[in-house]
């Protein structure tokens, strides 16, 4: 991959200048350590969030630079909705539609928005003026890959610490002509209400510039069962949050250095969702993340599904016999299809035990089986870092401070002086 695509992040001026000193020096053979490219390093190695106020480690992510100990690099912690400049509009809009596609209620909500990436505004100029207070110079992060996650929360967990679900299932005819029980599930939520495990049955999101930066803006269209509109109806009118039925979260990976591709890995998707919902009928169709993690580990060591998963190492690298296995370059392998896996046909569903305060996340079926199979069979490529390890950051998505109604406008709540900042 070309490296000046894979570094295209914005610096500042006195980046430059320091970049452009250094390679006038590696050009006269003054230097071998300063020749590296600089990137953000995982806040283990050099911590600089420490000297920012606490209310800005609560809304940011930090990095230091690899070199320049006046340079680092930030990701927002929360997005929202992107405003209409010069109006009070916001890209949001719901409404309600008749749907032809098989298998599905025929009532639905279209919701079709876009999330900004970067955070409120008043954030951002208190967070560089703090940061010029203490002599840095900060940058969005710059990143090498980024996933969407959409997020089901607001359920409850028994005595197990498990969702119980409620299942109806439907016969789906696959394109490889095999007949499939797709599980349609529900559980009880938070307010003793059962409501479906997948509020939003359909959704597609713009592509995220996978070599820029963490300030993006990602667009997205849903559809939601039609069932949803009373609860839909009630936060427009309220202005309330939407976290209980429709958040989402990105996950970047930083660019923190150059990339070593060890694996290439083609799955088709048709035969694995087939084994997936065979596997997940065993565990009353809701998975953990280890859950997912051990199953992709069968996948992989399964010589009945080597057509279904096909893994090709780089050269020089070997999984071992298998009753010892390279663990790492399997781990690695099986997390990451763990991770496609999540983005084709599984949603998160988030869910608390009654009185607890933190969520367990777990996955269920994704329904929209038409999105699975436009894409059957599909190749990725597996990469390791050189000398370094994968650092991640997190951007979440959340609708909030709006108002209006469903078919209607939908507007900024300036009615509320608590959204005065998110704009």
């Amino acid at each position: 991959m070309d490296n000046n695509k894979e570094l295209n992040f914005a610096l500042s001026n006195k980046t430059i200048k320091k970049l452009l000193g250094v390679g006038v020096l590696c050009l006269l053979g003054s230097c071998i350590s300063l020749c590296a490219i600089a990137f953000p390093v995982s806040p283990a190695t050099k911590d600089i969030a420490s000297k920012f106020p606490i209310e800005l480690q609560q809304k940011y992510a930090f990095f230091a630079d690899s070199q320049d100990p006046t340079l680092g690099y930030y990701v927002a912690k929360q997005a929202g909705i992107t405003t209409k400049p010069g109006s009070t509009s916001v890209n949001l809009s719901v409404t309600s539609a008749l749907s032809s596609e098989p298998y599905l209620p025929p009532e639905q909500l279209k919701i079709n928005g876009s999330f900004d990436s970067t955070g409120p505004q008043t954030d951002i100029t208190y967070l560089l003026n703090t940061a010029k207070k203490i002599g840095l110079t900060l940058s969005p992060a710059p990143i090498s890959d980024a996933e969407t996650f959409f997020i089901a929360d607001g359920f409850i967990t028994d005595a197990s610490g498990k969702i119980q679900p409620y299942c109806t299932f439907q016969p789906v005819v696959l394109p490889n002509g095999v007949t499939l029980q797709l599980p349609s599930c529900s559980a009880m939520d938070q307010n003793g209400v059962i409501r479906p495990l997948q509020s939003i049955y359909a959704l597609d999101s713009s592509a995220i510039n996978k070599y820029g930066n963490v300030q993006q803006q990602l667009a997205f269209n849903a559809k939601a069962f039609g069932q949803l509109s009373p609860l839909v109806s009630e936060v427009l009118a309220s202005g309330a949050g939407w976290d209980n039925f429709f958040s989402g979260q990105l996950r970047w990976q930083i660019n923190n250095g150059k990339r070593i591709e060890i694996a290439t890995v083609t799955v088709n998707w048709i035969d694995l969702y087939a084994e997936l919902v065979k596997y997940m009928a065993d565990i009353n169709y809701v998975m953990t993340e280890q859950d997912a993690y051990l199953l992709a580990i069968r996948i992989i060591k399964d010589t009945r599904l080597a057509n279904t998963v096909k893994i090709k190492l780089a050269p020089g690298y070997s999984w071992g016999p298998w009753w010892n296995p390279n663990l790492p370059l399997l781990e690695n392998v099986a997390n990451e299809l763990v991770r496609v896996a999540k983005s084709k046909s599984l949603i998160i569903v988030e869910a608390k035990a009654p009185g607890a305060n933190s969520a367990k996340r777990f996955y269920t079926l994704n329904i929209d089986y038409k999105k699975l199979f436009e894409t059957p069979v599909q190749t990725f490529a597996l990469y390791q870092r050189n000398n370094t390890t994968d650092i991640y950051a997190y951007t979440d998505l959340s609708i909030q401070c709006v108002i209006g109604e469903i078919d209607g406008e939908v507007i900024w709540n300036f009615t509320d002086q608590r959204c005065d900042y998110l704009r």
